[in-house]
This record gives structure tokens, sequence and C-alpha cells, in this order.
């Protein structure tokens, strides 16, 4: 299906919100079902979301499909819970910096005793004291920290500069400087009482931008607006009809609380400093519609309150089949370069292993992918520990900032004990719009593997809506080494039943349980056949299209191949190795399916071992414990 049979009108990307019921009324039924299974119509400032089998609440049409009502957003609740507000500073003195809420915020039912992890935008006429304090109306003085929560020196605040800060319940409460890259420069003020001042009261920064920085504003009147001058990220843009004191080249979008939050993202990775160049492969970010074989995918994540991590691409079946004659059918080929990976240890090039990545829709912290990985510098154990990082192109990967790096590190123990970090895998919650991060820690009683049952094996977890702030580490299981090793672990949920699945590795078998929580009661393990021969070292589960798929690494064979899991003690193997020669081996492997109309490929990214290849002609080290990322050969997709 090519893009214009899925967008009837080529001037509105997919999902856009209708600025009335009308406009979705007269556009029809038919072109409603060749969207992407939603539509959102903004009606007397509220965004409601309409499903096509729906027809008890406020239908569109009176035949179906009816496209009643699942779900209704307030404009006013989206900017309290997801928008940017600009405050409007008063005074500046040496200790504290006192600003009061734009009106639109009032309007809005905003008080000055806004809530943990609200966004305000802060612009100084004069340079910022020493550890300033916000003072908003009149609400509790909070000090302003920076990035890294220390304290902010004399003029680290500029005057002129564009401040977002996020509201932290830590340390008391205070402010959290997230970003700060608009210069006085880059902006020109509106005059008073004008359609253009009337227009920046509800904006970030309460000026316009210059033409082409690509900055944004917002308004709220008619539901939630963004708007833009010169270039933007078309995917997210549609072009305004309009123009604002006869200047044009506007760009505009109406958004839910969810896509508002990522565009935010979005537009804080732009690299930042006067030439605002977006980050590689920024523009790349997934068209078309995104349909999930189960509608209580939606329903889970509409119920529990946006703004919150989107759901990843892999995390629940699609309503795409991909037929049954693929399996072993794609090879890959070992690429000539890694992809260095900057480390807290190592710089730009360090040691990693255990990778796992996700791809989002619509991107998350900005990014379309997000790779969990562990470090390993000079295999040392003690820095195995769960990074992540962000990339548009799985090219450049960048390692995420303003929340913990490492997410978990194991502390002093007593002599003689000692332990480890490894295996960080990635999932997705849709009751609470979480990412899950979560990896394997092993403690050593004796400081020794030499007794198994003096090995203490347990899996841990951290949760966040926004990728910025995270959950304390929770224990999700715990097994001795002689029980269960619980390597290579996934995490995968059903959105029908309600329930998790965990999937793991205990050498020479697979395992399965499933648990109402991530804290348990976990079942008793199901033990999975495996072909004669063929001893597992590391695993991935994950969904592709319609399937549930497990890509398996062979220490024994150096190799990775293929399964497709029909059920959780039913899983088809392929016997044909994945890599085609692998002369720098390969360890822990993750993948991201690649769907077109007629075709099924996958991106795959690994890491080496001890045994990669040197380059003898050079003179250099094989690339041991290097991320390699590679597209393997398309197949031809019978369920397409």
């Amino acid at each position: 299906m090519n893009d214009s049979a899925r967008n009837p009108d080529p001037r509105r990307p997919p999902g856009l919100p209708f600025l009335g019921r009308g406009q979705a009324l007269r556009l029809g039924q038919a072109a409603l079902m060749a969207g992407p299974g939603y539509v959102i119509t903004v009606e007397s400032g509220v965004l409601t979301l309409r499903l096509p089998d729906l027809d008890s609440d406020d239908p569109l049409f009176a035949d179906p499909p009816r496209w009643g009502v699942l779900h209704r957003l307030d404009g006013g609740a989206a900017l309290r819970d997801a928008g940017i507000i600009s405050l409007r500073v008063t005074a500046v003195d040496q200790a504290r910096v006192v600003t009061e809420l734009p009106p639109t915020a009032r309007l809005a039912g905003i008080t000055d005793e806004l809530s943990p992890r609200a966004k305000v935008e802060l612009i100084l006429p004069v340079p910022g004291p020493a550890e300033p304090n916000l003072v908003i109306g009149s609400g509790p003085a909070l000090p302003i920290r920076g990035a890294d929560g220390g304290a902010l020196p004399t003029g680290a605040l500029r005057a002129g500069q564009s401040y977002l800060l996020r509201r932290r319940s830590g340390q008391g409460g205070h402010w959290r400087v997230i970003a700060g890259t608009l210069g006085p420069d880059e902006t020109e003020p509106a005059e008073p009482g004008g359609k253009t001042w009337a227009l920046t009261q509800g904006s970030p920064s309460g000026v316009l931008p210059r033409p082409g920085t690509g900055l944004l504003t917002s308004q709220i009147g008619g539901g939630l607006q963004f708007w833009t001058r010169g270039a933007a990220p078309s995917d997210l843009q549609e072009r305004a009809d309009v123009k604002l004191d006869g200047q044009g080249n506007w760009w505009r979008r109406r958004l839910d609380s969810r896509q508002l939050s990522q565009l935010v993202d979005l537009a804080r990775k732009d690299g930042g400093g006067s030439g605002r160049q977006p980050f590689a492969g920024a523009g790349h970010l997934r068209r078309g519609p995104l349909r999930w074989r189960d509608p209580e995918v939606n329903e889970l994540i509409l119920s529990c309150g946006l703004p919150g991590c989107p759901p990843p691409l892999t995390a629940y079946p699609q309503a795409v089949p991909l037929g049954g004659d693929w399996l072993g059918a794609h090879r890959v080929l070992q690429p000539d370069r890694h992809v260095p990976l900057p480390t807290p240890w190592e710089g730009q090039d360090g040691n990693v292993i255990h990778p796992t990545v996700l791809e989002f829709y619509h991107g998350f912290r900005g990014y379309r992918y997000i790779l969990g990985i562990t470090g390993y510098p000079d295999r040392r154990e003690r820095h195995e520990n769960p990074l992540l990082y962000g990339s548009n192109d799985l090219a450049q990967f960048t390692l995420l900032s303003g929340m913990p790096q490492p997410l978990a590190q194991v502390g002093a123990l007593p002599e003689p004990q000692n332990g480890h970090n490894s295996d960080i895998f990635l999932s997705h919650d849709p009751r609470s719009a979480t990412l899950i991060a979560a990896w394997r820690q092993t403690i050593r009683l004796d400081g020794s593997d030499s007794a198994p049952s003096r090995v203490q094996n347990s899996l841990w977890f951290r949760q966040s809506r926004d990728g910025y702030d995270w959950s304390p580490p929770c224990r999700m299981i715990e097994a001795s080494a002689d029980h269960d090793s619980l390597m290579s672990p996934s995490l995968t949920f059903d959105p029908v039943r309600c329930e998790w699945h965990l999937w793991s590795v205990c050498k020479p078998d697979f395992r399965h349980r499933v648990a109402p929580r991530l804290t348990g009661p976990w079942s008793a393990p199901d033990r999975i056949p495996r072909p004669a021969g063929f001893i597992p070292h590391h695993l991935e589960v994950r969904y592709a299209g319609d399937q549930l798929l497990g890509l398996i690494h062979s220490m024994q064979r150096t190799n990775l191949f293929w399964c497709r899991i029909d059920s959780p003690t039913q899983w088809r193997f392929s016997p044909q190795p994945v890599i085609d020669d692998p002369r720098h081996g390969c360890y822990k492997a993750s993948f991201l399916p690649v769907i077109a109309d007629d075709s099924l490929a996958f991106d795959l990214i690994w890491t080496t071992g001890a045994g990669a290849v040197p380059d003898v002609a050079a003179g250099t080290p094989g690339p041991h414990y290097r991320m390699f990322v590679a597209r393997s050969t398309a197949c031809p997709r019978p369920g397409g």
C-alpha cells in the first residue's frame, strides 16, 4: 500500500487531530478507515480520541464503522501534565528569582503550587545570582540546581537565555535545569495588544522565534496548539494557511499530551548552540499506520493517564501477518567496522556487551531507538553495569543525560563476597506507560563460583515514564545458581491476560515463567525442549508483526539462530546460522523487524566476545567486546 492510499489528504500527515468533528465527517468513513486506526477531534477545547468499533459514546456516524469516543483529554489538563509553562520574571535579587504564571496557565487551572515533574521556561533579564531560589507567585522558594543536581554559581543562568526547568521532588524539592539553548539573538519581541502578542501569551518564551530557527511556541484556544516558523521536522508538522502580522511560512500542529511531550523532547535534541543542527537521522521517524493486533493495548495505554512512555514497536503483537516460510531465510554479513559507543569509563569507544534495542513509532526522549547495553572495560566485571543510549539511525549513539548512568552498580560487599551486574533487558508496561530497564545481578557469597548454592542470581528493574526520572531499583526474582542462572532474560507483557512472561537461559535449556506483577509471584519455570546438540548461551524474545520470535546465540556454534515461539513451550528452531562469515565471532544480539508491504528483513545489533580476529596487516587487535549493526537480506512476506 502506498502513502497516498494510507493518507487520502497528502497535506495532512496520518494521525493529526481534526479541528472539530465536522472535518472528520466531511472526510468520510472510507478515508478515516484508511488512516492510522484512530481519529482525534478537537471539540470545545477537548481532545477526543475515537475508534471505529465504538458506538456507545457520541458516534460520528449512524452506520458502522461509527467512530465512537474512547477517551477525552482536556486541553488544560494536557498543558498541566505535559506543557511547558512560561514564567514571567517580576524581580531578581541576591538569592531569589521571583516570577508569576502567565494568564493562559491560570485559565488552564494551574496554581502557584506546581506539581512534581512540572516543566517551566525561565528567561532572566539579568544574570542569575549564586544558588538561586525560584518563587512562583505565592508558592514556596525552591532551589534551582544544575543538570547534575549541583548548586549554580553566580551568572550560571545567563541574561536572555531560555532555560527549561523540571520540578523534582528529591532533596526536599527543587528545580532542575534540563535544557537551555535559546539565546537573545534568536528571538524578536511581540508587540503588545496585537494578534502576534495574543499568540505568544501561551508560548514557551513569550517571544517569536526568528525565521529558520525551527523553535516552538504554543497557544491554548480551541485545543492545544504548537507553532513554528521556518524549517521544522516535517514528520511532526503541517503547514498552516495563516499569516501572523503579515509573516508567513508558519507550521501548526495540534497535539495530545503524549505527542506534545515527545515533540518537546525532539526539539530539545537539536544539538544546541547557534547552529541548531539536528542529530543524524532525526527526520527519519517511521511513517504509516500503526495497528496493534489486540485492542487491549490501546485501552491499557489510555487508561494509565498521559503523558508517558509510548509502546515500543516490538513490545506487543501488531496486526501485520508475517507468514510461516521465512524462518531461517535471512542472512547478515559481518560488517568491517564496529559502531563506537562512548562509556563513562573509556571515552568515545568503550568495551560493551549484551545489547538490547527498542524502536519507537514517534520516538522517545527525541530518539527513534533506545539502546540498553552493559560496559565491559578490559573484561572488568565490576563495570558491567547497565547503560542507556539514544539514536535516530543506528549509526550514531548518544549516552543519555539527565538520568542515572549507569542505572545500577554493585555497592561495597563484606569480605569475602563479590558480585557484578550483567544482561540488561528492556520492556514496557502499558498500564503505567513506563519504560522498564532491568538487569541481572550475581553475588558470590564465598567470593567464587565453586559452590553454586552460594552464588545468588537475581533480576532487578527500574521504571520511567519520561526517561529522565527513574524509580528506585526493585528486585524482580532471585534464585541460587544451582537452581537457575537467570541468564540473558527477556520480558514481555500479555495485554489480554495482563500478565508478564519472563524468558531466560539456564544452560543447556531455555526457561519460561509467568507472573501477575513484575515482583511476582513467578510460576515454576517451564523447560523448553531444544534441538539435540544445541546449547544456548544468550536469548532475546520480542514481537515482529503478529509473531513472537527469539534470537539465540550459541557459543558452541559461534553464531545466531532464529526461533518462532508459537506457545510458551512450543518453539520452532531454525538450523540455519544468521551471520555469514562471523570472523569476529558474536555474543548476545538484539533485533528489530523491517517490515515492508511484501518483504521482511531485520536490523541486527550484536557484540563480539573475546574471539575477534586481529588485523595482522594493520597491527591492530581484534574488535573485542564491540558492537556491530547490520541489516539482513530481505525475503518475501507471504502474509503481506
